[in-house]
């Protein structure tokens, strides 16, 4: 055998050896991912694959980090038709589409639409935890037919947008997994609400249950926790093609995941801890009662710490004071006076808010500056605490003044007595002087 061959055959075996070790990151229209086969990202930080959530036997297709200890599954494609044995496999058909199929019961499980079909489809999974699929024979390799980030399920992974392409309609929105056991869609959602200030709304069911409150251009307006750290950044976009939140880690090395809890209703931040081979809560919301969706009604201004807990605005009684209790403060305050001026249009710099305002929170640190119209009746307090404050700064200004103009001619009238006094004494020396000799 020549060295040619010896050569030929070595690379063979190399090119076998790769894919038996699960090197590969990406398959052809002739390639297959079944049973016991993975695809790993070029850098091996995510791994995709056939598993068993939980005590579960049903089988999904789902991408999880590869060199975690503790499996943390951050997608799952079938998540809604589970695969009932070990028969299922991942191929790329005729028409440059994803297909997931049982081939025990020959039927589709799930697929992904490609936006138009490939001359040379690859589907690959990038070092960010992406599945794409794209044709090998476009020079961009960051054009993709399809892609998994669009269709995320519990967890948002740096990079990944939660949000509207308002072109094409796509809704990016994290569903919690049912529980520990079962990835299927619980009750639990959040998503991007689109309107003049678009926020962030977590849903328990059809039911709003936490808001981010509208972007103001440095942070969410509700969530004073979210500023410059040194282990993330995040973006918000709204304009006429996209309205969507991201963000990404500062650090590469530093693994971050956010994750919709189904268990305890919260949204959460974990960071992994290599030391400790652990993930690490980070941070998560809802954070407290004031966080609960209009729980203290509208015009109602939660204050931890405050007894009770929900009060009304300054120039706002409750709705009801039978029911303003503990137990029920929904129906809110209304104004002790009604306003009878014109709405005010446009600003610059803020947010203008039309319609009753509800989850106001009082904070410490971290809030903005809040302006709510008022009758002038109500304002009349202020405005004599202001006269009253006015006339005492006069009062002591012309006093300042007077005793200043006091001691001025004092000290003039005092030098020139001084100065008169010492020529008269000269001069009474110069007689007495005289009159002796």
């Amino acid at each position: 055998m020549d060295l040619n061959a010896i050569m030929f055959q070595g690379t063979i075996l190399l090119l076998l050896f790769s894919w038996c070790t699960n090197a590969a990151d990406s398959i052809t229209q002739s390639q297959t991912i079944s049973e016991g086969r993975t695809l790993v990202s070029a850098d091996g930080s995510f791994e995709l694959g056939f598993f068993s959530p939980g005590s579960s036997t049903n089988r999904y297709l789902g991408i999880w980090y590869k060199n975690i200890p503790i499996k943390t599954v951050v997608w799952v494609a079938n998540r809604r038709n589970p695969i009932k044995d070990l028969s299922g496999v991942l191929m790329i058909n005729n028409t440059s589409n994803l297909v997931l199929l049982s081939q025990n019961t020959t039927s589709i499980v799930w697929y992904a639409n490609s936006t138009k079909q490939a001359s040379n489809p690859i589907v690959q999974l990038l070092d960010s935890g992406n599945l794409v699929i794209r044709d090998g024979n476009d020079g961009n390799s960051g054009n993709y037919l399809w892609q998994s980030f669009d269709f995320p399920i519990d967890t948002l992974l740096p990079g990944m947008k939660l949000g509207w392409d308002l072109k094409s309609g796509l809704v990016r929105t994290l569903l919690a997994w049912k529980n520990w056991d079962d990835p299927s869609p619980g009750d639990f959602t959040w998503r991007m609400e689109l309107h003049e200030n678009p926020e962030a709304v977590m849903w328990k069911g059809s039911e709003e249950y936490y808001r981010s409150g509208p972007w103001n251009g440095l942070r969410f307006s509700g969530a004073p926790e979210l500023r410059p750290n040194p282990v993330f950044k995040f973006n918000f976009v709204s304009n006429e093609n996209e309205a969507y939140y991201e963000y990404h880690t500062l650090d590469k090395s530093v693994i971050s995941r956010m994750v919709m809890n189904q268990t305890n209703y919260s949204r959460q931040r974990f960071i992994w801890i290599e030391a400790d081979s652990t993930w690490s809560l980070y941070a998560y919301v809802p954070r407290d009662n004031c966080d609960s969706y209009n729980l203290c009604g509208p015009y109602g201004n939660c204050i931890i710490g405050g007894s009770p807990i929900c009060q009304c605005l300054k120039g706002f009684q409750p709705k009801s004071q039978q029911t303003w209790n503990p137990m029920n403060w929904s129906q809110g305050c209304v104004r002790r006076t009604q306003l009878s001026c014109q709405d005010i249009r446009g600003g610059s710099g803020c947010a203008i808010w039309y319609g009753n305002l509800i989850d106001i929170r009082q904070l410490s640190a971290g809030g903005q500056d809040l302006y709510v119209r008022m009758a002038a009746s109500e304002l009349g307090e202020a405005k004599d605490e202001q006269k009253t404050r006015v006339i005492v700064i006069v009062i002591v200004a012309v006093a300042a003044a007077l005793i200043s103009g006091m001691l001025l001619i004092a000290y003039l009238i005092c030098k020139s007595r001084k100065k008169f006094r010492g020529n008269v004494t000269f001069y009474v020396l110069q007689k007495t002087y005289c009159h002796i000799v």
